[in-house]
């Protein structure tokens, strides 16, 4: 499968302003086919992601495989549910609640709540840098959601690269007694440090241990990963976030 990192994204950037004129500011859900062509346009051969993205359920390494940097999928985001059995991560995908903001130009999909483990991903195409092998990183939304829905297990995938400058996996899991309006205080100041730090300059030295440690103190629990480690993963699911 051959790709080019400098690929032209103007056909998708002109459906857009086509929707814009059509549908105003508003979500616009894609369908099927608009998701296949949007998210491999810039593939010479799409065959295997979009094998991928036509299944039920798909193993970490396949998600590795949609977050490569170059060679995986573009533009659009994917979501689904989760759970874990026999010590490996199943990833459950939900094709039919991936939509784009018309306003911000910012793709997104619902939450699929149907099981204890919800997870989304962030295209490589828009990371914080991808020339720089920095992956996009997580909003404000990613991290509150936790505490409107406390015990449910919150995954957000990035771009893989060999050496990233910054965590590719997240995971956040609020408990039941999460202080919900300090919460989202805590979470807003903690997000406009890192996005300061990140999109504005481009520095990568964010205090990891620091943003664990004042989620903690609110009863949100958060945890991050430098590669697509499913031993590692599983490890942080089962140990930390089934209380």
């Amino acid at each position: 499968m051959s790709c080019d990192c400098d690929f032209s994204n103007d056909g998708f950037m002109k459906y857009i302003n086509k929707l814009k004129k059509k549908h105003k500011n508003k979500n616009y859900n894609f369908s099927q086919a608009e998701i296949l062509k949007f998210m491999t346009l810039h593939l010479k051969d799409n065959t295997k992601i979009k094998n991928i993205i036509m299944k039920k359920s798909i193993s970490l390494q396949e998600m590795k495989l949609l977050n490569t940097k170059c060679c995986g999928i573009v533009n659009l985001e994917l979501t689904g549910s989760g759970e874990v059995k026999n010590n490996k991560l199943i990833l459950y995908l939900n094709n039919k609640n991936i939509f784009l903001n018309l306003k911000t130009k910012i793709p997104n999909a619902d939450a699929d709540l149907s099981r204890k483990i919800v997870w989304h991903m962030h295209p490589w195409n828009i990371s914080v840098d991808h020339e720089d092998d920095a992956p996009s990183f997580f909003s404000y939304e990613d991290i509150r959601i936790s505490v409107n829905f406390p015990k449910k297990i919150f995954l957000i995938f990035n771009m893989h690269v060999k050496n990233p400058k910054i965590p590719v996996i997240y995971v956040v899991t609020a408990e039941d007694d999460v202080k919900k309006q300090k919460a989202k205080r805590v979470i807003g100041d903690i997000f406009d440090d890192t996005y300061e730090k990140l999109v504005d300059h481009k520095n990568y030295n964010i205090d990891l241990k620091g943003i664990k440690k004042k989620l903690a103190e609110i009863g949100v629990h958060f945890y991050y990963l430098m590669r697509y480690d499913e031993r590692s993963l599983v490890k942080i699911i089962t140990d930390n976030c089934h209380r």
